[in-house]
């Protein structure tokens, strides 16, 4: 694992946040960066993401007709997950 890692955070709705994890990037000093889909979003680059973490949602994983962001997002897991 590197020293410093850039991690990700994929958030859907606002009061979620995440707990005690973030007491461990604090410590570590990471630098966590966030996605907001609630919000108008603009996703990174799977370059730039050494973690990623994503949070919980009222949305299914079928539901791009509702969250049409979920294409995307699906998308980046899937190059995320090829990437290591």
């Amino acid at each position: 694992m590197k020293n410093k890692l850039s991690i990700q955070v994929f958030q859907h709705v606002a009061f979620e946040g995440l707990g005690c994890i973030e007491k461990w990037i604090t410590a570590n000093k990471h630098s966590v960066t966030y996605t907001h889909f609630y919000k108008t979003y603009q996703l990174p680059t799977i370059e730039q993401t050494d973690w990623l973490i994503v949070m919980g949602g009222p949305m299914g994983v079928y539901d791009e007709a509702v969250y049409p962001f979920l294409k995307d997002e699906k998308e980046f897991i899937r190059l995320a997950i090829e990437n290591g």
